[in-house]
């Protein structure tokens, strides 16, 4: 996915793009892990002990998380990694947004919206639905890009205003 030019209050982002980890791409994964260190204000958190290359080969191969990053030129912007789990309650399948930061510099100009929106693709053609995981930030990143649904469970969801699955948010209200 690449960027389009979406205003926001920091004005847009030019030209990046979106796109899922795989087991080959550990620089990126480093790079990425680096960023939620600074983001979250927990470098040792996400630095002190960082796995080896086998382990993050072994993670991004999973069908089951979902690593995104936001790049130019090879250098990653913001990210994503989410976890899809199987449900008991019905025969499927929901992904949930555990984390998500952006660089500083480069906050209010669409990432955190692409990032999501490519999230829903990614979900959508998995046949499950994305729920953010509240609490990491203040503010839900693309709140204002994404318009109420309905949830199977009745719970406040998101989606954006084209056609899409929908980003389930809980009860929380906005």
């Amino acid at each position: 996915m690449t960027s389009r030019d979406e205003s926001s209050k920091g004005g847009p982002e030019p030209g990046f793009t979106v796109r899922r980890l795989g087991p080959g791409d550990i620089p990126s994964m480093r790079a990425f892990n680096a960023l939620f260190g600074l983001a979250f204000a927990e470098p040792d958190t996400y630095g002190a002990a960082p796995p080896d290359d086998a382990y993050l080969a072994d993670l991004l191969a999973k069908a089951h998380v979902a690593v995104l990053v936001a790049e130019r030129d090879g250098t990653v912007l913001g990210g994503l990694v989410a976890y899809e789990l199987d449900k008991f309650e019905r025969a499927r399948r929901e992904i949930y947004l555990y984390d998500l930061a952006v660089e500083a510099e480069h906050r209010r100009r669409g990432i955190a919206t692409a990032l999501i929106r490519q999230l829903q693709a990614h979900a959508a053609g998995r046949g499950a639905w994305v729920h953010l995981r509240p609490g990491r930030s203040r503010r839900r990143p693309g709140a204002r890009a994404l318009r109420p649904a309905r949830h199977p469970r009745g719970s406040r969801a998101f989606r954006p205003a084209r056609r899409g699955p929908a980003l389930a948010i809980g009860s929380e209200s906005l």
